[in-house]
């Protein structure tokens, strides 16, 4: 069984999560841009190994789970070990929109191939006609609503949000949009992170990665950039997160962007970084290889374990 429940609205839940300070403070004024920037359409994916959440948890037939929904990635990828029931739960009703599409579709897409295009490549010419045929009439009003509104003020005028499964899911929401900054200004300054995905090999994408892609975070700009807390606010971490970050750094804002860096660093090049298996900030898609969810062909062989999405 698996239930994604919807509480307060977004507005109320990030509040009451995130604003610990006056707003007539440094804190509390970045606390307020982090719920005005996070109240939208944040995560089209998340990119939390798995794998080891599956080994630590030990889960499987017996295993009950309650999860953030986020992306809605690791609900399908505890799908995979058929657990008795999941719970997924998010400050963000944005993202138990994306959540219970994800579950209709593995019920009611008719093939895996369907199901990829949708989410795994994330666009395609079908996947409009998919929506209308298979996904519309099986979703509940309130996901149904923001599939078919729009990001723009009113939400009546403007392209749909189901469109960016024809344009390209993973270069929408605000973490797409990111990382689109983020590969934008690295091409302008002749990096383009899309040359890791030519490496044969994890040895050659390191060397990649230190040799061309070093000296971009030791640019003035880009080091001045990545110091300040709103730079990181696509990536869901909010003032407080940021402010224990850097207390792990001693205080180091360019201690902190050096952690930065190794992250990205292992996440392009690191163990669990394998040819094909290119992580979707860098190729703008998800691979089977390390995506549990795709990679086990969870559609249409888990359709008999979903029950229909809650709304508790």
């Amino acid at each position: 069984m698996t239930t994604v429940t919807a509480g307060l609205d977004t507005d109320t839940n990030l509040k009451k999560a995130v604003h610990h300070h006056r707003l007539a403070s440094r804190r509390g004024l970045l606390e307020r841009m982090f719920t005005l920037w996070f109240r939208g359409f944040v995560y089209n994916q998340i990119w939390e190994d798995p794998r080891v959440d599956a080994e630590a948890l030990e889960l499987g037939p017996e295993s009950s789970l309650l999860t953030i929904s986020s992306g809605g990635c690791n609900v399908l990828n505890y799908l995979v070990h058929e657990p008795k029931r999941i719970v997924a739960v998010d400050l963000n009703s944005n993202h138990m929109s994306l959540t219970r599409l994800k579950l209709a579709a593995v019920k009611y897409l008719p093939d895996y191939e369907s199901f990829y295009n949708f989410f795994g490549y994330g666009q395609h010419k079908d996947n409009l006609a998919l929506y209308r045929k298979y996904l519309r009439d099986q979703l509940d009003p309130l996901t149904r609503s923001f599939w078919e509104s729009s990001d723009w003020p009113g939400r009546k005028f403007g392209p749909k949000r189901i469109g960016y499964f024809k344009s390209g899911l993973y270069d929408q929401a605000k973490l797409g949009q990111f990382f689109r900054v983020v590969h934008g200004l690295a091409r302008r300054m002749k990096r383009d992170p899309a040359r890791l995905l030519a490496a044969r090999s994890l040895e050659e994408q390191k060397q990649l990665f230190d040799e061309f892609y070093g000296p971009l975070f030791n640019n003035r700009l880009v080091r001045w950039m990545g110091r300040q807390p709103v730079a990181v606010y696509s990536l869901g971490i909010p003032p407080s997160q940021h402010a224990a970050m850097l207390e792990e750094s001693g205080g180091n804002g360019q201690k902190l962007f050096d952690t930065y860096r190794e992250r990205i660093r292992r996440l392009a090049c690191g163990p669990n970084r394998r040819p094909g298996g290119d992580p979707c900030c860098l190729a703008g898609r998800l691979s089977e290889d390390g995506c549990p969810w795709l990679a086990q062909r969870i559609h249409p062989a888990r359709q008999s374990g979903l029950d229909a999405p809650g709304r508790d």
